[in-house]
């Protein structure tokens, strides 16, 4: 990779109110990377409300909706997928499927849950990493000489740091695995709610990880 920035950082405030929790603001991190031969890919696209937020983060790299490639999200929560529609020029990845955003042509991979669209975009790998929800994918992208993943909320440090995976997530055993997997692999970590995660923080969670339980 040529370049692997956040364009639009995460902005989220939980409130208790009761039993129940309040997300609000809830925006999940935006991440561009840029190829050595001109590709484009953006990885989430944040929440409502944030389209002009986006729009001027690519504006600082002298880009435009219609300039990015490829579209990658993380998982179909509002979050992180509200503002795909931007990218009139873009193919979309989700899951399995690889999306015309201008057509609505659709293509579906494999058969297997594991197996992600491939994009022929060298230095860039589409992982599946569920739990947080089933559909969940990351992406490993070496830039620099270190291998970044880019995982939506397949790694949230806020879990981590209270020790414990709810039992409301899709699958909390699998979800700490795939924490452990690509803590084992990446150098850097952006995630969706923390941002980036590097040098001192990332030794400092990776070390709080091994202590995690799940379940309620």
């Amino acid at each position: 990779m040529k370049s692997i920035d956040i364009i639009l950082p995460p902005d989220r405030k939980d409130t208790p109110e009761g039993d129940i929790k309040l997300s609000y603001p809830n925006c999940a991190t935006a991440t561009l990377l840029q190829t050595e031969d001109g590709k484009r890919i953006l990885f989430d696209t944040g929440a409502f409300g944030y389209a002009d937020k986006l729009v001027k983060g690519l504006k600082t790299r002298n880009l435009r909706p219609e300039d990015i490639n490829y579209v990658i999200l993380s998982h179909a929560h509002f979050d992180h997928n509200a503002n795909a529609y931007l990218f009139k020029n873009a193919q979309l990845i989700q899951d399995k499927w690889l999306i015309d955003i201008a057509t609505g042509k659709t293509r579906k991979f494999g058969k297997e849950y594991h197996e992600t669209p491939h994009i022929g975009v060298n230095g860039l790998k589409i992982i599946h990493t569920p739990g947080h929800t089933e559909d969940s994918i990351s992406v490993l992208a070496e830039c620099h000489g270190n291998t970044y993943a880019i995982v939506g909320d397949a790694i949230k440090a806020s879990l981590i740091k209270k020790g414990n995976i709810p039992g409301s997530y899709s699958n909390p055993e699998q979800y700490l695995e795939n924490m452990k997997m690509l803590f084992s692999i990446a150098d850097i970590i952006i995630t969706g709610e923390d941002g980036i995660i590097e040098g001192t923080n990332f030794k400092d969670i990776k070390e709080l990880l091994r202590t995690v339980t799940t379940g309620d």
